[in-house]
């Protein structure tokens, strides 16, 4: 029997889910640091954030006290919260009519549907 879950609630999951991979990573590297052992890359850190990892990537920077003081970094984490934030301000506020082509995605996402043609031939 197929498990079904609403759209809503998977976005939920991958938000949790890549929150805490951001935050393991933050772990990870602070203590590959203190051990001089390999590190990972900023970019992958920061892709963490992009991709959803925001608030994950922040609380590890906070528990592990990692990357705190890395001015580009800094400055490229807080470049994707704010995006992150500008865009999640315009969903809430801009309805969904408004986007060419989002009634039909979200209708074509709760069906279940994988290839979805957004273009009105």
């Amino acid at each position: 029997m197929p498990v079904s879950a609403q759209p809503l609630e998977l976005a939920i999951y991958y938000l949790i889910a890549v929150n805490f991979a951001a935050f393991a990573a933050f772990g990870i590297d602070k203590a590959r640091a203190e051990a001089g052992a390999w590190r990972i890359r900023e970019g992958t850190l920061l892709r963490l954030a992009l991709i959803g990892g925001t608030g994950g990537a922040y609380a590890g920077r906070h528990v592990f006290r990692h990357k705190t003081r890395k001015q580009p970094f800094c400055s490229s984490l807080r470049t994707i919260a704010v995006l992150q934030a500008a865009v999640a301000a315009l969903t809430a506020f801009v309805p969904l009519d408004a986007v060419p082509g989002a009634q039909k995605l979200l209708a074509a996402v709760s069906e279940g549907r994988t290839n979805i043609d957004l273009l009105d031939h």
